[in-house]
Parts: structure tokens; C-alpha cells; sequence
């Protein structure tokens, strides 16, 4: 029995023994586990920047606890940008894709390297300015003009029916001065990709774009301000002379206008984003077709008001369409003193 109880108190000891070098193992196991790379982020996706210029980039590596985080940084295009350390710099004109990897994952931004500005073209012909280059035309040709930032200090006269497109998001008309920016006295000039940003508030009335001719077309181009709800500001993207219509004004950005147009006339009017305004104002003697556009923190979105002893063309049914054709735009319809929003008249 002594026999029988002391072999097994070897055995008790040495299965514990095993057992504690057991565990011991799998602690030391769990000590060196690597943990891989779940994802790559980058806090710019794209950047837009001049020759010379730089842009520092941030990487993050998921999870937090990764075993190598260590980032490596390369350039889709030296001759266009480099990249050393997350801070790119721009060499030429051109884009290049900058990727950030770490354990087999990556992320990348598109940089776009802006190259000579302020050149104004027409089939490559350079002209110093744009009125220059207005009076150089023929109907029907386009003047380009290149990304750069155009200080404009008195009225550019479109007397021709010419095309005058920019680089959209990069050709920027500045002006802080209180003569439009454009005056159109021409049927048939189109305007596209360019943004027109007024640097000052305007307390007399002032429009970026004044139509005196039909068949004007605006497109694709952005339209800012220093209006603030409430306050005096005068800025308008847009005013029509009585009577003129035809107009397209498609895909266009509008942000901290007094209103983006005032039309006193027939035209189109649709896919716009209208952001921080007091809204388009239709004269409601002038049927406008309005469809796909989108407001956001406007006091009212699209103001039909009475034009002097003009007779309404617009009835309750109208007003309705309109905000369903808008994005449930709210529509005032002054004439008949009806608000309408999401497609229903509004009850106060």
C-alpha cells in the first residue's frame, strides 16, 4: 500500500510538472504572435497643388497593435511628384498617385500638379486677357482659359457668341470689385468650368454674370459669396433682363449668394446645388422648367414673386411640381400666398 501510494504521489508530481510546462509554453507562445496589417488610411485622398508647392500627407496603420507599422511611401510619377517621409512635392504638370504600405496593405492619393496659369487661348493662339481674346474671335470659337486665379477689376464685355470655358475647380475669377463680373450682350455665349468668387460683401447690387441676350448657357461652374442669412450682402450669381430667356443653367455649385439667379424671363434651369442662399426668384409672369435641383440651408429655395401688374402663370399645381421636381424644394409662391415643401402645401 506504501509502495502503491508513493508511486503515485511520483506520478501526481511529475503530471503537474509536465502540465506547468505546458502552460508555461503556450504563455511564451502567445508572447511571440505576430499581428498583421489590417488596413492602411491616409487623411487626403486627393490634393491639388502648383509647381513647387507641398502637401503633407498622415498615415494610419489598423489595428493599433500591429507588429509593423513601419509606413513606406512611393510615387506612381517622380517626374511629377515626389514623395519622402508623407510630405509630397510638386515637381511638373501632370498627376501622380502617392501610396503609403504597410504589411501588404496600402492607400493612395491622387495629386494633381496645376502647370503654367493665366494663359488665355484660343485654337492655341495666346491673347494677354480675356477681352482681348473676345475681341480677337469669331462666333462660335472657344476661349480657353488655363487654371490660375484672375483678378478681375472692372466688366468683361461678351459682345460674341463664344464659348468661354475654364478648368473647372481650378479657373477662379476674384473680384471684390461692384461691376459684373461678365456682362453678355450677345446671344448664344456659353460660360463652363469656371468659378467666380466674390472676396467682399456688396451692399449695392451686384451679379457675377449679366444677361442682356438669349441663349445664354452656364454650366458646371461655382459660384461663392460673402452672404450670411439676414445681413445686407447684394451678391447674385445671375441677373436676366426683362424678357431674356433660352437659358440653360446646368450643374452648377451656388454657396453664400443672395440668390443664384433672378430670371425675368423663360429658360432651364436644373441639376444645381444651392447651398447658404435666399433662393432663385422667378418672376411669375415667366414659366422657368426647373427639375433635378438640390438645396441645402437656404431661407426659401425657389421664390415665384409678382412682377409689378405682370399676370401669375403660376397656380398651386405648378408650385407643387416644382418642389417635387427639386428634391422637395420649398417654394413660395407670393402670387397666391402658398409655401410648399416636399411636395405639399405648407400649413401654418
Amino acid at each position: 500500500m506504501k509502495r502503491f501510494l508513493s508511486c503515485f504521489s511520483v506520478f501526481l508530481a511529475v503530471f503537474c510538472l509536465l502540465g506547468i510546462s505546458a502552460c508555461g509554453n503556450k504563455d511564451t507562445d502567445n508572447k511571440d504572435e505576430t499581428v498583421a496589417v489590417a488596413g492602411v488610411t491616409l487623411d487626403k485622398t486627393e490634393a491639388v497643388l502648383k509647381i513647387g508647392e507641398t502637401v503633407k500627407l498622415a498615415a494610419s496603420v489598423s489595428p493599433a497593435n500591429a507588429t509593423d507599422k513601419a509606413v513606406t511611401w512611393t510615387s506612381s510619377s517622380n517626374a511629377v511628384a515626389t514623395v519622402s517621409g508623407g510630405t509630397v512635392t510638386a515637381v511638373s504638370a501632370g498627376t501622380a498617385n502617392i501610396t503609403a504600405a504597410a504589411g501588404g496593405k496600402n492607400a493612395s492619393c491622387s495629386v494633381t500638379v496645376l502647370g503654367e496659369s493665366d494663359k488665355v487661348t484660343i485654337g492655341g493662339q495666346e491673347y494677354e486677357t480675356l477681352s482681348a481674346a473676345i475681341a480677337a474671335a469669331d462666333d462660335g470659337a472657344v476661349i480657353e482659359v488655363s487654371n490660375g486665379t484672375y483678378q478681375i477689376d472692372e466688366s468683361i464685355s461678351v459682345g460674341k457668341a463664344v464659348t468661354i470655358r475654364g478648368e473647372a475647380g481650378y479657373t477662379v475669377f476674384e473680384t471684390a470689385s461692384e461691376d459684373n463680373v461678365l456682362t453678355v450682350s450677345a446671344e448664344g455665349v456659353t460660360v463652363e468650368g469656371i468659378t467666380f468668387s466674390k472676396t467682399n460683401k456688396q451692399g449695392a447690387s451686384f451679379s457675377f454674370i449679366h444677361a442682356e441676350r438669349n441663349d445664354l448657357t452656364v454650366k458646371n461652374c461655382t459660384f461663392t459669396g460673402k452672404y450670411e442669412n439676414g445681413d445686407n450682402d447684394v451678391t447674385r450669381a445671375m441677373v436676366f433682363n426683362a424678357g431674356v430667356s433660352g437659358y440653360l443653367i446646368e450643374g452648377n455649385t451656388f454657396k453664400a449668394l443672395r440668390q443664384p439667379a433672378y430670371l425675368e424671363g423663360s429658360g432651364t434651369v436644373k441639376n444645381n446645388t444651392v447651398e447658404g442662399t435666399k433662393g432663385f426668384v422667378v418672376c411669375c409672369n415667366y414659366k422657368v422648367t426647373m427639375e433635378g435641383n438640390t438645396f441645402k440651408d437656404n431661407a426659401t429655395d425657389i421664390a415665384v414673386i409678382e412682377n409689378n401688374e405682370a399676370q401669375n402663370l403660376y397656380t398651386e399645381a405648378d408650385g407643387v411640381k416644382l418642389s417635387s421636381d427639386n428634391n422637395g424644394a420649398y417654394v413660395d409662391l407670393q402670387p397666391l400666398g402658398i409655401k410648399i415643401k416636399n411636395g405639399a402645401k405648407v400649413t401654418e
